[in-house]
């Protein structure tokens, strides 16, 4: 039976990646949608385990529910893929339009819901088969993180390699021959059939999946370890999409004759160039053809972004780097003339990196003189007083400024904001219209009518006195403020404003403090009865424990992309380890019987580790150890709680655990993710758990008191 959890496991990580991948990129999600998502994703994997608890006590063949579910699981997972993108296009008529939040959570509840509620389901039903077994949650679980490990390894090493429905369909495979292994005169017909409409599965799914781009025609899809990567061909004109996100197309002229002839005339003689994004949306070409630039350098993760560049490789001009931007800089010796970063805004904390402080400061050591300069792009252009805009650029000023003596703004199509440590910078139009003559720069777009239009004087003042009166900090690892304004802008799109609470709940900590424990315990006290559990001391426990751990993990995903880049490429190694932990701990308490004080004390001090060391820290490798050894206390400390709860609700434990655990690690990432991280930052959010780990170091006090009198005796 140990094999059908470990099948559980394998389900449940790669469906659920699936998923919420596909989800993601067909919504242009960011981490508050990825946070609503698998909060929503965990919540009915706990009450799929409540579920079962009313199965469990009806005397069903629960074998019988095993071998039709866990089959199920994928062919519903499959189903899901195909609904996607129509379902889209009922709740979205209008292609690129927000999807606004009653719609993003019906869409999640009919794409997520229906597999993460059969999942949930399975696990008391399958440990009900394990009545034998001395503890068969806790068996039952073990075996269970094998699965996810097993899932995590295949899907490294897969991703890129083939595709998310080829996954699947290998997924089912798998899945009908442990359930009908015995049973030959099924599985073999059923897998002949598999194959012979292998093809037309195939070819349905590309052409309903081609159909998401209106008016025009997919000619390309690519999955990488870092996202997907699409071009579609409409009329003569290519568009470029990442991770379903239009990023570029190749009829950019207008924009990187204005862009970057405004930023050529920052410097006097930029012979040397580094780009930061740009590569296909014609800043790339139009600096390829300026003479007096003599090397660009151009750093990209994505090799499908380089292979559609339009300057070919090799060029005497152009250099291509594929690698992370972070760690270019920390392993190069390139000085530059100017840095240009053409990016997006920070939409994500994935994006928002590139504009952290402590990257401002890299790329402030590797100019070549005070002449350097380095211009970053946004958002805001020549209308530039919507609050939520002008808000970002008062943080880029405020972040970069620290670090050159001049600075100045642009408003063309894009804001330009330039920093350098010399004065030659300027946004004077008299100025830039005598460089523009000296150098004999020739363009119909860029004449003296546009410079005179984007460099106005009176508009030029409007947007500084705006910028004045904004009371905005750094944007730092510790406090993502560049982020938070793009997450105000994304709602506000959606109709919502969050300024009034923003504003109550940053004067008032405490208040949210309050409200956030007050809000755990109620809805702790709900999943208890609801499972019938009999033990609400553990039950807070484990639900504190997988509620801090799954935090603690979510910040040091955090630090490692902010500090080191390529998380998607070492994210697998994240999950692997931390499942390993918890594997580790499970089986580390059944061989040494530890006073339960250690596990959470050492959990404590982990904690307040990670406060110390997240700026601090220069490599790696603490962090992944990190990662381990929380997870192995919390192993440790949940197959402790186990062995407790099996006492007193004996198979019943299996129905309360595994709802506190999924909706413990959902409480922890929906309220940091969501609240307290965006609005306080990294060192309150660790703070929060800290506080928690100190609740159930305070629960778990007396109880070990009481174990320590008992053994003396």
């Amino acid at each position: 039976m140990y094999i059908y959890f470990i099948l559980l496991g394998l389900n449940s990580f790669l469906t659920q990646t699936i998923l919420l991948r596909e989800t993601l990129i067909a919504i242009n999600g960011n981490e508050i949608v990825f946070a609503m998502f698998l909060s929503l994703w965990l919540m009915v994997v706990g009450f799929g385990s409540i579920l079962a608890g009313k199965t469990i006590s009806s005397g069903k063949n629960n074998q019988q529910w095993v071998y039709k579910l866990l089959p199920l699981t994928v062919i519903i997972t499959i189903g899901e893929l195909f609904l996607l993108n129509p379902l889209l296009k009922i709740l979205i008529p209008v292609q690129g339009q927000l999807v606004n939040i009653p719609n993003l959570i019906l869409l999640s509840l009919i794409i997520l819901a229906p597999g993460a509620l059969i999942l949930g389901f399975l696990f008391p039903v399958m440990c009900q088969l394990l009545k034998t077994s001395k503890n068969p949650v806790n068996s039952g679980y073990l075996n269970e993180c094998l699965g996810f490990i097993i899932g995590g390894a295949l899907f490294a090493f897969l991703i890129g390699k083939i595709s998310n429905l080829n996954f699947l369909i290998v997924l089912f495979v798998i899945n009908i021959f442990f359930v009908l292994r015995y049973n030959l005169k099924i599985f073999i017909p059923l897998l002949l059939m598999l194959v012979f409409g292998y093809t037309f599965l195939i070819d349905s799914y590309a052409q309903l999946y081609e159909k998401k781009y209106e008016a025009q025609r997919l000619i390309l899809t690519k999955d990488s370890k870092y996202g997907r990567f699409e071009i579609t061909k409409s009329f003569e004109q290519e568009n470029y999409y990442w991770n379903g996100q239009y990023i570029a197309s190749s009829d950019n002229t207008l924009y990187a004759e204005e862009v970057v002839n405004f930023i050529l005339l920052q410097h006097p003689e930029p012979k040397r160039i580094l780009l930061v994004g740009g590569i296909l949306n014609g800043v790339l070409k139009k600096l390829h053809a300026t003479s007096q630039v003599k090397q660009i350098d151009c750093v990209e993760i994505n090799a499908q972004i380089i292979q559609q560049a339009p300057i070919n490789s090799p060029d005497p001009k152009v250099n291509y780097y594929q690698d992370d931007i972070i760690n270019f800089l920390r392993n190069s010796d390139q000085k530059y003339d100017m840095i240009i970063i053409d990016v997006p805004d920070p939409q994500s904390l994935e994006i928002n990196r590139y504009y952290l402080s402590s990257f401002i400061n890299l790329l402030s050591s590797i100019m070549v003189d005070s002449k350097s300069v380095l211009v970053q792009s946004s958002s805001g252009g020549v209308n530039n007083l919507i609050a939520e805009i002008g808000l970002l650029t008062s943080i880029i000023s405020r972040t970069t400024n620290p670090y050159f003596v001049y600075s100045t703004i642009i408003p063309s199509i894009k804001n330009l904001y330039i920093a350098s440590n010399s004065n030659y910078i300027s946004n004077d139009p008299v100025e830039l219209i005598n460089r523009k003559q000296n150098q004999g720069i020739k363009s119909p777009v860029f004449n003296e009518i546009l410079i005179k239009d984007r460099c106005n004087l009176m508009r030029i003042k409007q947007i500084e006195q705006a910028l004045a009166k904004y009371n905005t900090g750094r944007n730092t690892l510790d406090y993502p403020a560049a982020y938070l304004t793009s997450i105000m802008l994304w709602l506000r799109h959606l109709g919502i404003r969050i300024e009034d609470y923003f504003n109550l709940f940053n004067k008032s900590p405490v208040l949210l403090f309050i409200l956030s424990l007050s809000g755990l315990f109620v809805f702790l006290r709900a999943i208890s009865a609801l499972s019938h559990s009999s033990t609400l001391p553990w039950d807070l426990v484990i639900f504190n424990a997988s509620f801090i751990n799954f935090v603690f993990e979510i910040m040091l995903l955090n630090i490692f992309q902010s500090k080191f880049g390529l998380l998607y490429y070492y994210i697998y190694l994240f999950s692997l380890l931390f499942m390993l932990g918890l594997v580790f701990g499970f089986i580390l308490q059944r061989l040494i019987k530890l006073c339960v004080l250690i596990p959470a004390l050492f959990n404590l001090f982990l904690i307040i580790l990670l406060l110390n060391l997240f700026e601090v820290v220069e490599s790696a490798l603490p962090l992944f150890i990190l990662n381990f050894l929380v997870a192995t206390c919390e192993g440790y400390l949940l197959a402790y709680l186990l062995v407790l709860k099996f006492r007193t609700d004996r198979i019943k434990s299996g129905v309360s655990f595994y709802s506190l655990d999924s909706i413990g690690a959902m409480t922890g990432g929906l309220i940091v993710s969501i609240i307290l991280y965006p609005l306080y930052g990294f060192r309150t959010a660790v703070l929060f758990i800290l506080i928690l780990a100190t609740i159930n170091l305070l629960i778990l006090l007396p109880h070990s008191l009481k174990q320590f009198r008992k053994n003396k005796h």
